[in-house]
């Protein structure tokens, strides 16, 4: 079966913090701005613009809604004191359920929308509080995918992991320092009680990343992976998703001018 090749570390890792640095600069930021989630995503993030800048202004808030689970405060706080990093914690409770009761918002999917946009508006006005940025942290597979919320935990001033594929991002994270726990975790979004991303998606990041690496770098299209050896089910589930949700990778499209 097709393997996604391997990353120079050494070479990816200093791309990686020259454009943390340049971005910094751009942006005149005095504060990068992450939500800290216990996860690894999150944590390679503030691993990484930690290490790009000693010294850097970097705050992390951890945002949870009432069902999040307590380990996931706890991962994230052992992140944030490796790092000699304070973890602020703004919980999303009462906005969300304020915003629930309002418009009579029950369906899960919904819920976990309104807890995800809250969390980004709580970062953002913490950047604007603190006069900073907000850093993201949505890695390529889960855009390809469309596992994210839009104006929600895809938001964000930059984001330095935008263009690695959730398994690279694994592979990278040792040579950051980010602990074994962290990188072995079931990923999730917390969203709410025993939430898994692959759960949702049907399907692991592992097994989605050779799909995507053939679809997206070697620009193969269905057929042609499917005779490459990947189980056809597996790549017509994952190229469903990209196809349905590719336009929470594009810039919002815009009308055509007056003439």
């Amino acid at each position: 079966m097709f393997e996604l090749p391997g990353t120079n570390a050494e070479l990816t890792l200093s791309a990686l913090k020259s454009f943390v640095r340049r971005k910094t600069r751009e942006t005149g930021a005095r504060a990068l701005v992450l939500g800290l989630s216990g996860g690894l995503d999150s944590a390679f993030t503030a691993h990484l613009l930690v290490q790009s800048e000693p010294g850097a202004p970097v705050r992390v808030f951890w945002l949870p809604y009432r069902t999040s689970d307590p380990r996931s405060e706890r991962d994230a706080r052992a992140v944030a004191e490796s790092l000699g990093l304070e973890l602020g914690v703004m919980p999303v409770t009462g906005v969300v359920d304020a915003a629930r009761a309002d418009w009579g918002v029950e369906e899960r999917v919904r819920v976990g929308n309104l807890a995800a946009r809250a969390r980004m508006m709580a970062l953002f006005d913490a950047s604007a509080r603190l006069g900073g940025v907000v850093v993201g942290t949505s890695n390529l597979s889960e855009r390809y995918l469309g596992y994210g919320t839009l104006h929600g935990d895809m938001a964000a001033a930059f984001n330095p992991i935008g263009n690695l594929f959730k398994t690279q991002v694994r592979e990278l994270a040792p040579h950051l320092g980010v602990p074994e726990e962290i990188i072995s975790k079931t990923p999730t979004a917390d969203l709410w009680e025993d939430q898994t991303d692959e759960g949702e998606l049907g399907f692991s990041y592992e097994d989605a990343d050779r799909v995507l690496f053939m679809y997206g770098r070697m620009g193969l299209g269905e057929e042609e992976i499917i005779a490459a050896g990947l189980p056809a089910g597996l790549v017509r589930a994952v190229l469903e998703r990209v196809r349905k949700f590719e336009f929470k990778g594009r810039p919002v499209a815009q009308g055509p001018p007056a003439v």
